[in-house]
């Protein structure tokens, strides 16, 4: 067909491929179907058989650069006859067409050739994007992962002079004398686990000799360099011991731990006294726990006070007793208990008794009493105790009984006491306790004797002490309890002496706890003109 009839050829594709086959169909040209193209003019072009024009067939398809080409091109003769019109459809008929369709070829190729070029283009620049972006995160970690090692080194560092500097700070001035502040730096898990008794090397302090040959009488005493060449000997042990003693003591009780950094507390003084002992690597653990103990025990109670002439001699049966806080087994140091039955501690060595009764001790009952958590037995009435009475003696589950009265002890009833619950004797007497009455002592139900009288206790009495059924003396008197007796403490079965006179209750005695209908009530005291008491055995008037 005439291409100037055909308004939409441009239409079919690319531009510059029609063109490329209007010139190879149509002759040589400007490019265009023109006047000048397809072999002549139009008048020419006129002239020319119907059987000679031919007909172009455009098959469009999408290369991958996106790029439209001509797949393939055929000519026929326009005839009258179909079949030959048919043939001539499908047959190639000129050379011409064959070079169109190898130009297409060529065509097809370059696109492809310029798609791939642009492909490895794009995947050339995607790779050094990649590349640039990974590169940056790389970085990135490696800034991260150097930042971290710095501070790990940072704190190795730190820590390792901190214990550099507690071991020489520890290791100046041993021997004999107290050790300084930094000994009790709170190391939290630099302490060994436990100390090489081969590496112990006991200590001794130095001592002063008067030269009785000298006229001038001058004492001839160590040198300086001796000295310091014993502490330089012993400090490493030392050190040790320390380091170990702080462990067990920070495992048991903060509150003990930081008393240890003045001079002046028992806690220091029996810490200090420890650390020498020559005999210290051959204990276990629970062994200088109560050693440790005892020690706080005897500086806060004036143990170098104490009347040691009350204790009794023991040697008539096969008990050779030693004084308090010499280095020999703390299961022979002396006790106020006579006969065989002075005996403080089981077969494993676990304390089990502490009887001071009447031998001077004053001050106040430690903290430490709570890590003695073997002891079944506390003696230490009638001597000069003051203070208050250490939450931590809830710690004492085993206790049985537990003697504090005829002291100066003062201050509130500890609701701790309710953990004991094996006590069966409970005498806190002759005190200056000036709380209420705590309920939980009800959950002692073992007791069988509680003395709280000739305090400045106050409030109600509480109902919960109804569950004392085992309890047969309950000494109140001398107080200033107020309201009224519990109707519910008629269930104390098995109470025999019962005094709340010198107290400010009122109400009636409960008819349950009067000796008519109580079985086991022997003596019953009160106040008269205050509570009705019409069966008490002995009556009082203010």
């Amino acid at each position: 067909q005439d291409p100037e009839e055909c308004d939409d050829i441009s239409t079919l594709g690319d531009e510059s491929m029609i063109r490329r086959a209007a010139r190879t169909l149509w002759g040589p040209g400007s490019g265009t179907p023109s006047a000048q193209g397809a072999g002549g003019t139009k008048a020419q072009r006129a002239q020319r058989p119907p059987a000679e024009m031919t007909e172009i067939r455009i098959d469009k398809s999408k290369s991958r650069s996106g790029n439209t080409y001509i797949q393939n091109y055929f000519s026929y003769n326009q005839s009258n006859d179909e079949e030959a019109a048919e043939r001539n459809l499908n047959t190639p008929t000129s050379t011409d067409i064959y070079t169109t369709e190898k130009d297409v070829e060529n065509n097809t190729s370059t696109s492809d050739m310029n798609h791939g070029s642009a492909s490895a283009s794009s995947d050339s620049e995607q790779g050094r994007s990649f590349v640039r972006r990974n590169k940056w995160l790389i970085i990135q970690f490696m800034v991260v992962v150097a930042l971290f090692l710095l501070a790990v080194a940072a704190v190795g560092l730190t820590f390792s002079f901190l214990h550099l500097n507690n071991h020489y700070d520890s290791s100046a001035g041993e021997g004999a004398s107290a050790g300084t502040s930094s000994d009790f730096t709170d190391l939290s898990g630099s302490i060994p686990p436990a100390f090489a008794p081969s590496l112990f090397i006991s200590t001794s302090s130095p001592t002063s000799e008067p030269n009785m040959a000298s006229p001038t009488m001058t004492p001839t005493v160590q040198s300086n360099s001796t000295i310091e060449d014993d502490e330089e000997e012993d400090s490493d042990a030392i050190a040790g011991v320390r380091l170990n003693l702080l462990t067990i003591i920070s495992n048991q009780s903060s509150s003990s731990l930081a008393s240890l950094g003045d001079s002046r507390t028992p806690q220091h003084q029996a810490y200090d006294w420890i650390v020498h002992d020559p005999n210290y690597t051959s204990y276990t653990e629970q062994t200088i726990l109560q050693r440790y103990a005892l020690a706080v025990f005897y500086y806060s109670t004036g143990g170098p006070d104490w009347k040691t002439e009350n204790f009794p001699d023991t040697s008539g049966f096969g008990l050779e007793n030693s004084p308090w806080l010499s280095y020999t087994d703390e299961c022979l140091w002396e006790s106020t208990n006579r006969g065989s039955s002075a005996r403080i501690c089981d077969d494993d060595g676990n304390l089990f008794a502490l009887r001071l009764r009447n031998i001077g001790l004053n001050g106040t009952l430690p903290e430490e009493i709570g890590l003695l958590t073997s002891l079944r037995i506390i003696f230490a009435n009638d001597n000069n105790l003051i203070g208050s009475i250490p939450a931590e003696i809830g710690r004492l589950t085993k206790l049985e009984k537990l003697r504090l009265d005829y002291n100066q002890i003062e201050g509130k009833l500890p609701s701790e006491l309710g953990s004991l619950l094996e006590l069966t004797v409970l005498g806190l007497g002759s005190n200056k306790l000036s709380s209420t009455i705590p309920s939980e002592i009800g959950n002692c139900d073992k007791l069988v004797s509680l003395g709280l009288q000739n305090n400045e206790l106050v409030g109600n009495l509480p109902e919960e002490l109804s569950n004392l059924r085992w309890l047969e003396n309950l000494s109140m008197e001398h107080n200033f309890l107020s309201g009224t007796v519990p109707w519910d403490w008629s269930e104390m079965y098995r109470l025999q002496f019962f005094s709340i006179h010198m107290n400010s209750l009122t109400g009636e005695i409960p008819q349950g706890l009067c000796p008519r209908w109580h079985v086991y009530m022997e003596d019953l005291k009160a106040d008269c003109d205050k509570i009705d008491c019409w069966c008490c055995t002995e009556c009082f008037y203010s």
